[in-house]
């Protein structure tokens, strides 16, 4: 009986884990979005603290925990293929398209879409699985959002 209690403590606790590593896995490819053109403009970094507190409900403290855990992440990560792999696993395709409009959300809070995170978001969306024609209907959205 007591095992049972242990075991059911355990599995929540995973599972606590385990959304964890995805919250900091999706958190991770939008700090290399705004790190991709060597310009980590404050703008940027509130994008990233504004989106991560709306899209996962959390408090300040919380949001900067997860960010905080995301840069360590990326400090040990040897590709971003671990994070891609993480998303794809435990996403939907609607929710790889909504990580996939954060990271344009990113690239366009100082005003300007370089060219390496065009580049950094085209490659992530197709690790992602997410079909060029979805990627294509996303960047027009945002293309035309930046050019008004």
């Amino acid at each position: 009986m007591l095992k049972n209690v242990f075991s059911k403590f355990r599995k929540a606790e995973d599972l606590d884990n385990n959304d964890h590593q995805i919250k900091c896995a999706a958190v991770s490819l939008l700090i290399e979005i705004m790190q991709s053109d060597y310009d980590a403009s404050e703008d940027e970094q509130k994008k990233i603290f504004e989106i991560t507190k709306s899209l996962y409900d959390l408090d300040d403290s919380a949001t900067n925990q997860i960010i905080d855990d995301s840069h360590r992440m990326i400090e040990d990560a040897v590709s971003l293929q671990g994070f891609t792999r993480t998303l794809h696993e435990n996403c939907d395709q609607e929710e790889k398209e909504s990580i996939l409009r954060c990271m344009w959300e990113v690239a366009i809070a100082d005003g300007i879409v370089d060219k390496f995170e065009d580049h950094l978001i085209s490659k992530l969306a197709d690790l992602l699985y997410i079909e060029r024609s979805r990627l294509m209907k996303i960047r027009s959205e945002f293309r035309d959002l930046q050019s008004r």
